[in-house]
């Protein structure tokens, strides 16, 4: 199994499918797509399918968390998550991320549909990103982690503030032309 997000729209509902790790090194394309999404004028739900994730990483984690933020203020309403994995639900649930999405067992018979047409579900679109936007990224996210609880902000504390030096150092060094 590959390390990929795919994804189905029908009707302003969309479906991302989430399949093998999910790590940082999709976080920037995983973002630029949900920017995509939630600027659709005609967008209604989403469904985050982890039934295929094997791991999902703290940035993903926070990109999640960052969908589910979106969903309230732009939606009035929660992502579904589906997933089976007790280890991937229990790291969402140590995150805090229970309280803004909802949990499913099982896809309704519309979304079953739509997931087992091959011509509706694509590949996400990857792009390519340089150092300072993965970094970007990843700060952003994990900042979005630390938003939900005060768990998450102990835990995530050190990391981004190493990261926000690093942002400063970056920005101070000479740019070659």
């Amino acid at each position: 199994m590959s390390n990929k997000i795919r994804y189905a729209e029908h009707q302003g509902s969309y479906i991302l499918k989430f399949e093998g790790d999910i790590r940082v090194t999709l976080c920037a394309s995983l973002d630029a797509f949900i920017k995509q999404v939630f600027s659709d004028k005609y967008l209604k739900s989403i469904l985050l399918d982890l039934t295929q994730a094997k791991n999902i990483d703290s940035t993903a984690l926070g990109i999640i968390a960052k969908i589910a933020e979106l969903s309230a203020r732009q939606l009035n309403c929660r992502p579904v998550v589906l997933s089976n994995n007790p280890d991937i639900n229990r790291t969402l649930e140590c995150m805090g991320l229970q309280q803004v999405l909802t949990f499913v067992d099982a896809l309704t018979d519309r979304d079953e549909v739509l997931l087992n047409d091959k011509s509706q579900i694509k590949d996400m679109p990857l792009r390519d990103h340089g150092q300072d936007e993965m970094c970007e990224k990843v700060l952003e996210a994990h900042k979005t982690l630390m938003a939900l609880n005060a768990h998450n902000k102990a835990v995530f504390h050190d990391l981004v503030c190493g990261l926000e030096e690093e942002k400063k150092k970056y920005s101070r060094a000479p740019k070659n032309a």
